[in-house]
């Protein structure tokens, strides 16, 4: 992950190595093999984008309630390394997006990783991680995971912020 000090904060940029998920949602009651479609035609897209190293896909996968479901489809897009390409993951994703939309059987889309792994906006709320300390990107996932304790410890005692 690259990451840059300026103002005093530690940002986050987009120098992932991978995209969260590339994946699909069609209509309820198709069969896997037009799900297994879908996602071969995704990967085709994929594949065609500079930047793109591989792309394992996982049909009829629902990664969110872990189960099987004939109608989704998820992937993992592997990006090439940064001296082999020479667009930022967010660029890559975007133009994933634009090119999934041609498909018009189902809902595609691609998904760009929290900057923190596991400190995703998904939860429903987002925060900003500012490196005081000046610990640098391995100190950030040691320190954020002790955020939710104090959010709730500050609501406790009528402390927002």
């Amino acid at each position: 992950m690259a990451l840059q000090r300026c103002a005093g904060r530690l940002h986050a940029h987009t120098g992932k190595l991978y995209l969260f998920a590339a994946g699909a949602k069609l209509s309820e009651g198709v069969s896997l093999a037009r799900t297994d479609a879908i996602t071969r035609q995704m990967i085709d897209i994929a594949h065609s984008v500079e930047g793109i190293d591989s792309v394992p896909a996982y049909v009829g996968l629902n990664a969110l309630q872990v189960v099987n479901t004939p109608n989704i489809t998820n992937s993992y897009v592997i990006l090439k390394p940064f001296g082999e390409r020479h667009r930022n993951a967010a660029q890559i994703n975007a133009e994933l997006n634009r090119r999934f939309g041609a498909i018009k059987d189902g809902f595609a889309y691609a998904l760009m990783p929290p900057p923190i792994q596991g400190l995703g906006n998904g939860s429903g709320y987002s925060l900003y991680l500012e490196d005081r300390a000046g610990l640098g990107y391995g100190g950030a996932p040691k320190r954020a995971r002790r955020i939710p304790g104090c959010s709730c410890e500050n609501a406790r005692h009528g402390l927002s912020g």
